[in-house]
């Protein structure tokens, strides 16, 4: 038996991988996990800002990998990314994302002392950016996360490269809107003037 469990047949029903010709695909893809897996991780953080839950959608997402593996069409790296953002966009259609506060008097959020402005920026906009809708978030993290093209983009989120512009859009009005992103625009030109 494989170190990653029993392979499921087309029947749904599982056997056990001890032939030649399953070590070598389980070989295939622990190297492509092994090669792949920090940029992977590096998208479900942007995506969820939490390294548990970037961690939880990541193995989610090898999951579904792992089982498709054999008819896997094209680039594994960008199915796998795919799944990745759509598990990520159904998980938070779900009603309960996780544990909420009982206290309601939680402690302030952590102020970054005066000599870190790039890492309070930052925490500011990852905050900002974490408000928006899924979809957008998704648009969000790949154009300037990821540093994705339009086109890369829409391919990877199976959407036309107009449904990425205007998502796009749609995300940076919603922020630029925000009395925030006013007053750290305020705050960035005072501290370039």
């Amino acid at each position: 038996m494989s170190l990653l469990g029993p392979k499921a047949t087309k029947s749904g029903r599982h056997r056990v991988m001890n032939s030649d010709a399953d070590r070598d695909v389980t070989m295939e893809f622990t190297e492509f996990v092994d090669e792949h897996r920090r940029s992977l991780y590096h998208t479900a953080y942007l995506l969820t800002h939490d390294p548990h839950h970037a961690e939880d959608l990541l193995q989610t997402a090898l999951t579904e990998v792992w089982r498709r593996w054999t008819t896997i069409d094209g680039e594994p790296v960008a199915y796998c990314r795919k799944a990745l953002l759509n598990n990520y966009i159904s998980s938070r259609r779900r009603r309960w994302w996780g544990e909420t506060a009982t206290d309601p008097h939680d402690p302030p959020p952590v102020v970054v002392a005066d000599h870190q402005p790039d890492v309070a920026l930052r925490e500011d906009l990852r905050r900002m950016v974490e408000q928006l809708p899924p979809r957008q978030r998704a648009v969000i993290v790949l154009r300037f996360g990821q540093d994705f093209t339009e086109a890369q983009t829409a391919e990877v989120l199976g959407v036309s490269v107009g449904t990425v512009k205007s998502q796009a859009a749609k995300a940076l009005a919603t922020l630029r809107g925000r009395d925030d992103v006013k007053e750290l625009n305020t705050t960035l030109k005072e501290g370039t003037a």
